[in-house]
């Protein structure tokens, strides 16, 4: 066979050739780049074949239309305090900051503009913050890319994430103590109690500053060392003042003041040990739940109880709590099975004891709510409690204000309705010594000690020590 030159091969393959093969004509046409493509095929049953055949001719593929990507995006504010960024570096999980919705295809993150110390992962969107940085505000703008595939086309969204650096909160911490003083240490001059024995300062995180508005006479305070002095005169006895504790804070921790009471007790080494009063006692009950189907009722012991008389029922107007068990004065918990999970119930309990041989109720708890499970679709039960003060001084017709705050054991969800019961009650253990309202407000009465208790609608329940000089 005779060779053919590349040179007249290449000239052959632009010009446009008919080859004959016993079925038909395929026809080549020259492409942009020089190369042979088939253009259609003619033959016996082509589209216009010498022979007047019908169809069949090849028709090119028609490319498919992508649709748009359905990515939404869209950044978040998250806080960090610059205490925590101290000594080491903190992340933030992509779904705090940035949520992402219906993405097809792969997503990536690329940071646009930011501060240098703020950096985002590709693959994750984990966004980390570098130790070191300052209080401030700082934005974050990332652009959220989501590939496509066979079906969408690519789409990036731009988002924004806020990040503030705050000032934490200031973790100090204020413990008071009793100082016992001997009549024999006194008479010839003031004695003086050191702050560090009055009290015990922990945690402070700047300039501590002391104060006095309110003490039992005799007892005064150094408002520059923070110093009890007590005076040399003051007759066997208690005392208590009243202590403000401001500290300064910091750059990174904010300012934050405490009060302790602290207590000074003068005892006559050569008189009789006489125990002081005992407060007055209140019955308080918590119900809490176990498991799915049962709920616990406990409370604290009596004084001169000879027993304790249960109550129950659904947690329904249209239900009374009735009686259903009599306790010993031994036993403090009861427990209810068998309960329909997810629903509410309450209960609460009556010491008793027997005059003339009759039982007679002398203390009762406040009523309780609970739901089994912990809550139902929309309800949870309180899981925690924070009073303002767990001690305080006043002068008759003082007031003091509460502040109290329930956790949730389920955050998403909601307490009891007030129709049932009042999510946060308060009691006074002597009306009087102190009066408190349903909006709890303490008002003084006369001088006295009482508790005032703070109670969740379950009985979690903090105690306030209240003195009125």
């Amino acid at each position: 066979m005779r060779h053919i030159p590349k040179k007249v091969l290449s000239t052959l393959l632009t010009l446009t050739l008919t080859l004959v093969f016993v079925a038909g004509t395929i026809e080549i046409a020259e492409m942009a780049s020089g190369h042979p493509v088939v253009s259609h095929v003619l033959g016996s049953d082509g589209d216009g074949g010498d022979d007047g055949g019908g169809g069949g001719g090849y028709v090119p593929p028609t490319p498919v239309e992508k649709k748009t990507n359905t990515l939404s995006a869209k950044g978040h504010t998250v806080s960090l305090t610059g205490a925590s960024l101290t000594n080491k570096s903190r992340t933030i999980a992509r779904k705090d900051a940035i949520t992402v919705s219906n993405p097809q295809g792969t997503v990536t993150y690329a940071k646009k503009s930011g501060n240098n110390k703020i950096t985002i992962n590709k693959s994750t969107g984990v966004i980390t913050v570098q130790k070191g940085l300052g209080i401030g505000t700082y934005k974050l703008v990332v652009n959220v890319k989501a590939a496509g595939n066979g079906s969408y086309k690519a789409k990036t969204v731009q988002v924004t994430v806020t990040i503030k650096v705050v000032t934490a909160t200031n973790p100090i911490t204020v413990k008071p103590s009793t100082e016992t003083i001997s009549t024999e240490d006194l008479g010839e001059e003031d004695v003086v109690i050191p702050k560090s024995e009055a009290m015990t300062i922990s945690q402070s995180k700047g300039k501590l500053s002391y104060s006095s508005s309110i003490g039992s006479e005799g007892l005064t305070l150094d408002t520059k060392t923070g110093d009890i002095i007590v005076d040399k005169d003051l007759e066997p006895g208690t005392y208590k003042i009243e202590v403000k504790i401001k500290d300064s804070g910091s750059v990174k921790y904010k300012p934050a003041t405490r009060y302790v009471v602290v207590t000074v007790k003068i005892k006559d080494p050569n008189a009789p040990d006489e125990s002081e009063p005992k407060l007055k006692d209140k019955l308080i009950a918590k119900w809490t739940a176990k498991g799915g189907n049962a709920l616990t009722l406990t409370w604290n012991k009596v004084d001169g109880a000879e027993g304790y008389d249960v109550f129950f029922g659904r947690c329904s107007k249209s239900h009374k709590s009735r009686f259903v068990k009599s306790l010993g004065p031994d036993k403090t918990t009861w427990t209810k099975k068998g309960l329909v999970k997810n629903k509410p119930y309450k209960a609460f309990v009556k010491a008793w004891k027997m005059v003339d041989g009759e039982k007679k109720y002398f203390r009762m708890s406040p009523p309780l709510h609970a739901y089994t499970a912990g809550g139902s679709k929309l309800y949870t039960n309180p899981s925690k409690l924070t009073i303002n003060r767990s001690e305080i001084l006043l002068r008759e017709d003082g007031t003091f204000a509460i502040k109290a705050t329930v956790k949730k054991l389920s955050s998403g969800k909601i307490l009891i309705m007030p129709s049932h019961c009042a999510r946060i009650r308060y009691y006074t253990t002597d009306k009087n010594v102190v009066t408190v309202s349903k909006a709890g407000k303490i008002k003084a009465v006369a001088k006295g000690t009482c508790k005032v208790y703070v109670i969740t609608s379950n009985g979690i329940k903090k105690a306030i020590l209240v003195t009125v000089l």
